[in-house]
């Protein structure tokens, strides 16, 4: 018998990149679909809290048939839909990767190399390596769909517990800037769970096009208002807000006074930078001289050896009480 975490299909995605994050999943068993509930095996009974409904059951495991398969044909992938992205320099085992990825997870049917980001709007320089040739997806997340063409967007499935732990942080009534929203991720898991009212910009007009069709496909087109263009440059006419949402993460940096300047007294932004430990302090450095205070410090995932991805929540009000949990990753 095998301990596993069952949890609702609306949740799985959230919950198994959690799990995986804290390295609690047993994968030399399958994870299993029941239709209405998805079981994750796991290695321990000890889960700490996590941010997810969750129970537990001991069951007869399924084990993994291509645990014998070479580690080099082992890779880890971004899985939107039916397309699988993968991220290796090396050729040779970026197509063994690629095969047995289609042999082994039956609901992908591309998979393309990415061969790093290009240009100001953000979009993935990509590669065919097996499959076919599909570029439009449909990715699920949260209970949410959303539709895009991954050469003209960029999208992370990575961010997808940050995006459920940011919407239930987030009131009904709070007015909110998503500076660079990409295709609405964040946006419209915020406005679908918490019933808030963003407002979204983004260079990309692919983005703000994918983004009016996913608010449409989600019921929450009322609470959207987006305009494609320069966040820095289209703030300034706007008013002030109660939560900036600041998700650039190599050079969200350079708009951090522009945001400050257009937050209510009491209100957050929500900052996200990918860097080492210590370009991490020179950046709370700099947010500590502009007046601002860090009320909360996480790491979201890692990136590089030594380089991670991290959350910070900047208040204006002086008053607040910082609760770092320097500790704390999805």
């Amino acid at each position: 018998m095998t301990i596993h975490a069952s949890v609702p299909r609306n949740e799985a995605q959230a919950a198994i990149e959690w799990l995986r994050a804290n390295k609690l999943i047993d994968d030399s068993f399958r994870i299993q679909n029941t239709g209405s509930k998805i079981l994750i095996p796991l290695k321990t009974l000890s889960l700490g809290k996590p941010p997810f409904e969750v129970e537990i059951e001991d069951m007869v495991g399924k084990k993994r048939e291509n645990r014998n398969k070479p580690v080099s044909a082992r890779a880890s992938f971004d899985h939107l839909g039916s397309v699988a992205i993968l991220k290796i320099r090396d050729a040779n085992r970026a197509m063994e990767a690629a095969d047995s990825i289609l042999q082994t997870n039956t609901s992908i049917r591309s998979v393309y190399l990415d061969r790093g980001i290009t240009g100001r709007e953000r979009v993935r320089n990509l590669t065919l390596l097996a499959g076919e040739e599909n570029y439009l997806v449909t990715h699920r997340e949260n209970g949410l769909r959303f539709m895009f063409d991954i050469r003209e967007v960029y999208f992370s499935p990575r961010l997808a517990t940050e995006r459920l732990l940011l919407s239930k942080r987030c009131g009904e009534n709070e007015r909110i800037l998503d500076m660079f929203s990409g295709i609405g991720p964040f946006a419209i898991t915020i406005a679908k769970l918490a019933g808030s009212s963003v407002r979204c910009f983004d260079l990309n007009e692919r983005c703000i096009y994918w983004l009016g069709k996913n608010a449409s496909l989600n019921g929450v087109t009322e609470k959207i208002s987006m305009e494609a263009g320069d966040s820095g440059t289209l703030i300034e006419s706007e008013g002030k807000f109660d939560r900036i949402i600041m998700n650039l993460p190599h050079s969200a940096g350079e708009f951090l006074s522009s945001a400050m300047k257009h937050l209510k007294p009491g209100g957050v932004i929500n900052y996200y930078e990918i860097s080492n430990s210590v370009e991490l302090e020179k950046r709370m450095e700099q947010i500590r001289d502009l007046g601002l205070v860090i009320s909360r410090k996480r790491i979201v995932h890692g990136y590089a050896p030594g380089v991670y991805m991290h959350s910070l929540e900047l208040a204006l009000n002086h008053g607040i009480k910082p609760s770092i949990f320097n500790e704390d990753s999805n």
